[in-house]
């Protein structure tokens, strides 16, 4: 919990029947946000009770992430005393170790007692060897600090990042750098041979070349740190524009975390020297003599560290704009993928477990009086919104335990639904007379046990306390994500009233407002919560999330990448051109029209582009096709894709380097010839 601001959580929480709520939450229930006294009611779906809770203290609300973001901790009267033996996924329980104890020895000790008490407790007739290689529960330990990035196992509950996401933030991250890296001793190389007259008089004047090498250093330095200050202003306020348009919430000022002042100066200081020491020595070793008579300023035809920084640029561009390219098509792709069911005409009424089966019944009948409800059935899962749970299965012929997914919702969500089928019927509610259930698989499930649809029909799976009888196959849907292979899966009724939470419903074409008001309306008959409607595609739209963002953001920095790319480009085209104007008004004079002058001057940019091309875009193909081995779903990387990202390339650089060279091309021999 955050901060306490009446009354000490720990002290509280040691009582049974006692509370601790969050600010937010006492201003929410109370009006005020000083209830310490108070009584709150706390219904439990799966008990079908609801017990009372005093308020004993009130705690500030946390802003920064947690493993845990609760507004309402309570201590449940003989929460201790439940069966250890409960193997569900609704709790979490935290071990804070002792100084020199190791996870390993924990580990032992809890696989020693979960054994004790699982194996005595479940009371199987075989021994505990047998008991070992069959058992179908485990647990594991996980580090607090991983869960954020890493996850916590198959149902962590927990928001988590995305670690693509934030590779990919880190990787165009060292790319911008790299490329305002490279675009500045570029430039500093440029300009540095402009002073190569200074260079010149400062020699003949006794200057040495280590007080010139130290001169251009502390001169890159200067602008460097200069250059890193002024980022550092501006950090703050683009945070907040990464907070709008990226999703991407600073929780701490930047000013907060020295680590990241002092990393910006050091990388600042890195850069000036290594952009000023290569135009220093190069500098440093002229001639007084040659550089009086101009030799210094002569245009090397031969490649040097400029077209080398050029091409590096180019390859990075190349890059992000083939990156962006193809996670759009696979974006696109997505939004296509036909589920396994009819998304686009399913409305869920969530979270109705406070209706008795009664109240649903009558809920489900007076909806489908509306001649746009095509029908209506309880359901306790949510399309798009994961699974109602997991439990392991076998057959005669094939002993070893499979894991499977459970969809479980009242006789009649897989027409509802619209799930397509592959062979058998729909499953039948109730149990036959020796307690076997009717299921309906998933064509996962038939394959995991090596069999057709039409042989998976009539399949008895069991485990030590359920026999299910297999009716019907159905394809592979998407349940929780696009990324995860289809796992095998079982469609039944539910053994237990709880597991039932929402209300799913195939519409006909009708006004979203319509749908709200109408179900708002009915649902308010039996409660007074209001109702959360939510359409199934906005679901899987939700699925695409994190994708979307990542590509504005690859879409965003790539732009500022492109932009830096170009920049340089337009600065070094400004250097070539100016050295070449005398050369240029040579030419024209000699005949030259301006088309073959442009087509002269842009030659030496021909070369690097090309080269950047051939070595950026199969990096960026093979990075492209292992994002994109991530999805069950997969589009493939067209030759349209490759030729536009080539082309973009070309109209950039076209782009730069064009004002430059029409400039240069379009100057008057005159002028450019006077001094000579």
């Amino acid at each position: 919990p955050g901060s306490p601001l009446m009354g000490t959580p720990g002290e509280v929480l040691a009582e049974e029947g006692t509370a601790v709520i969050t600010e937010s939450m006492a201003q929410r229930l109370f009006g005020s946000p000083t209830p310490v006294g108070e009584t709150i009611t706390v219904a439990s779906s799966r008990t079908a009770t609801a017990l009372p809770y005093t308020i004993g203290s009130v705690v500030a609300d946390v802003e920064q992430p947690q493993h845990l973001t609760p507004q309402i901790w309570i201590h449940s009267p003989g929460f201790q005393e439940q069966s250890l033996l409960f193997k569900g996924v609704s709790f979490v329980s935290y071990a804070k170790l002792q100084e020199g104890q190791t996870t390993e020895y924990l580990s032992e000790s809890i696989r020693q007692l979960y054994e004790q008490v699982d194996y005595h407790e479940a009371g199987v007739a075989i021994s505990l060897e047998d008991w070992r290689a069959k058992k179908t529960s485990s647990w594991e330990l996980v580090p607090l600090a991983d869960i954020h990035f890493y996850g916590g196992g198959a149902w962590e509950f927990a928001d988590m990042n995305d670690p693509v996401k934030v590779k990919a933030f880190l990787g165009i991250g060292i790319a911008i750098l790299l490329l305002a890296l490279f675009n500045f001793v570029n430039l500093q190389t440029a300009l540095a041979a402009r002073r190569s007259l200074e260079v010149g008089i400062r020699k003949t004047m006794g200057s040495s070349r280590s007080q010139l090498v130290v001169q251009f250093l502390a001169e890159s330095v200067v602008m460097a740190l200069f250059a890193a200050g002024i980022g550092l202003a501006l950090a703050e306020g683009l945070a907040l524009l990464m907070e709008r348009y990226l999703h991407i919430r600073m929780w701490q000022s930047m000013w907060q975390q020295p680590f990241i002042i002092l990393l910006t100066l050091g990388y600042a200081l890195l850069v000036g020297l290594i952009a000023g020491w290569y135009p220093a020595i190069y500098l440093a070793r002229f001639r007084p003599l040659s550089v009086m008579k101009s030799q210094a300023r002569k245009t090397s035809r031969r490649w040097g560290v400029r077209e080398a920084l050029l091409t590096s640029q180019f390859v990075i561009a190349s890059m992000l704009i083939l990156g962006v390219l193809i996670i759009q098509s696979q974006i696109r792709h997505l939004h296509q993928v036909d589920v396994g069911f009819d998304r686009e005409h399913t409305v869920v009424l969530k979270d109705i477990y406070d209706l008795s089966e009664e109240q649903r019944q009558t809920l489900v009948g007076e909806l489908e009086q509306y001649s746009w409800v095509n029908s209506a059935v309880p359901l306790g899962y949510q399309p798009g919104d994961g699974s109602t749970g997991s439990t392991s299965l076998r057959t005669a012929e094939l002993p070893e335990d499979q894991v499977f997914l459970t969809v479980e919702g009242e006789a009649g969500f897989l027409e509802t639904l619209g799930f397509q089928w592959l062979a058998g019927r729909p499953f039948r509610a109730s149990y036959d007379s020796a307690g076997i259930q009717e299921v309906v698989v998933n064509a996962a499930a038939a394959r995991a046990f090596a069999k057709s649809p039409e042989e998976m029909v009539g399949t008895l799976l069991t485990n030590e306390y359920n026999q299910k009888l297999v009716v019907g196959v159905v394809d592979n849907f998407v349940i929780e994500n696009y990324q995860d292979q289809a796992m095998p899966t079982y469609l039944a009724a539910p053994q237990y009233s709880f597991v039932i939470q929402h209300l799913v419903l195939s519409v006909a074409q009708v006004s979203p407002q319509e749908i709200q008001s109408v179900l708002a309306a009915e649902y308010a008959k039996f409660t007074d919560e209001p109702a959360d409607v939510v359409y199934v595609e906005d679901n899987f739209a939700a699925l695409l999330a994190k994708e979307e963002e990542l590509l504005r953001a690859i879409t965003l920095f790539g732009t500022i990448a492109i932009g830096l790319a170009m920049l340089g480009l337009f600065g070094l085209s400004a250097f070539y051109a100016g050295q070449e104007t005398q050369e240029v008004g040579i030419r024209k004079i000699l005949g030259a029209s301006i088309l073959q002058i442009l087509s002269q001057l842009s030659k030496r940019y021909v070369g690097p582009i090309m080269l950047s091309l051939l070595v950026g875009t199969p990096l960026a193909y093979w990075l492209g096709q292992r994002w994109i081995e991530g999805y069950v779903y997969q589009t493939s990387i067209s030759a349209w894709i490759l030729l536009m990202a080539a082309g973009v390339c070309f109209v950039m650089a076209g782009a730069a380097i064009s004002l430059n060279t029409w400039r240069a091309a379009s100057t008057n021999p005159v002028d450019s010839l006077r001094s000579e």
